[in-house]
């Protein structure tokens, strides 16, 4: 089977100013949403497996080099953002070799 994955948001990423009523939460599930939507169609008929562990990780080493960023590379400031302990932080830079 090809190794087919979420290579970027899709245009609706960028509709947040031109749909006001919608929040920036909906913008973003709805990107998602339309992301998922193209990877099964790129599929063209092929069994899709472990969608859930691509999904993650396809978002979440972008969301947390973003997060550190923005935090300066502090990391107990990062956890914050993020909400979740310190230590998990560091396991998951560690998943995504950001140490």
């Amino acid at each position: 089977m090809k190794n087919k994955t979420l290579s970027k948001l899709p245009e609706s990423a960028t509709l947040i100013s031109v749909v006001p009523q919608m929040t920036k939460n909906d913008l973003l599930s709805q990107a998602v949403q339309d992301a998922l939507e193209q990877y099964f169609q790129d599929l063209d008929g092929e069994e899709p497996s472990a969608i859930y562990d691509m999904v993650l990780a396809c978002v979440e080493k972008p969301m947390l080099e973003l997060v550190l960023a923005k935090a300066s590379g502090n990391q107990t400031r990062a956890a914050e953002l993020l909400g979740i302990n310190r230590n998990t932080l560091r396991k998951k830079m560690q998943i995504h070799n950001l140490l």
